[in-house]
């Protein structure tokens, strides 16, 4: 289940000379990374106080 819908993601493939294929990796503002190939952010906790 994903954690949430954002705005003004960044999203970048990434390759390698030492491996085959490509991986997608999705960033959002103010959170960080969101998805990386397989992983998927399921929860974002704002920080106490």
């Amino acid at each position: 289940m994903p954690a949430g819908t954002f705005k003004n993601c960044l999203r970048t493939r990434e390759s390698s000379a030492l491996e085959s294929g490509s991986e997608e990796k999705l960033f959002a503002p103010g959170v960080g990374l969101l998805k990386d190939g397989g992983f998927v952010l399921a929860k974002v906790e704002k920080p106490k106080p």
